[in-house]
């Protein structure tokens, strides 16, 4: 969130405002409902996690390794690619212990907002893409032989419906940064032209003092 400064913008500008906490809850609510995000979609995720623990390490390794060979994503984590393993891996293990619930969401939020901040925003999407595939080919990898199992269908299908809420929420993150550097950009170009108006307003009031002493 950026730093409060003075600004005689409205208040309503700022995403706070725009997206108060009960219109917040009613909107998870439904995106929830929406997305069948329910007890048994819980169990089924908790079920796939148990499945996805003990490659987690080499899922890591290989997503850094595929986003690090992108200019644009390694310039802009920087020194920050091993701060952001740790998050990926505690935001991983909620996902696969199906603890998808409002704390999760608020965990998405903020990932879009860092990612928003470093430059990111269509990036994130693309890696969440690569992030899900390999999700899903690690279940499938870990299925034994080819007969038809519906427990496996369940924690599949349980596992897109969370991750597109988780993506929907890094989203709601990445339009509240959006909105935040708005309202930052707009701020300074009122400042600017106030700035600038005091300036016009300091010359005009020195030339009118020049002409009445060259008059007197």
């Amino acid at each position: 969130m950026t730093a409060a400064r003075p600004s005689p913008l409205p208040s309503l500008l700022s995403s706070a405002s725009l997206h108060p906490a009960n219109e917040t809850a009613s909107r998870l609510a439904e995106r929830f409902r929406y997305l069948g995000l329910d007890e048994n979609a819980r169990a089924a995720l908790a079920a796939l996690g148990r499945k996805l623990a003990p490659p987690r390490e080499t899922l890591l390794d290989r997503f850094y390794a595929a986003a690090l060979a992108v200019p644009q994503i390694k310039n802009a984590m920087g020194e920050k690619t091993e701060g952001n393993r740790r998050l990926l891996g505690a935001h991983l293990d909620t996902l696969w212990a199906g603890r998808v619930d409002a704390e999760f969401v608020a965990s998405s939020v903020r990932s879009g907002r860092i990612h928003a901040g470093i430059g990111l925003d269509e990036w994130y999407v693309s890696a969440y893409g690569w992030l899900l595939a390999e999700m899903i080919a690690l279940r499938f990898a870990a299925q034994k032989g080819w007969r038809r199992d519906e427990a496996l269908a369940r924690e599949v299908v349980a596992l897109v419906r969370a991750v597109f809420l988780d993506l929907s929420e890094n989203l709601w993150g990445l339009n509240a940064q959006f909105q935040d550097r708005v309202h930052d950009a707009m701020g300074k170009a009122v400042a600017r032209l106030d700035e600038s108006l005091q300036e016009t307003v300091r010359s005009v009031q020195g030339y009118s003092e020049d002409l009445l002493a060259s008059a007197d």
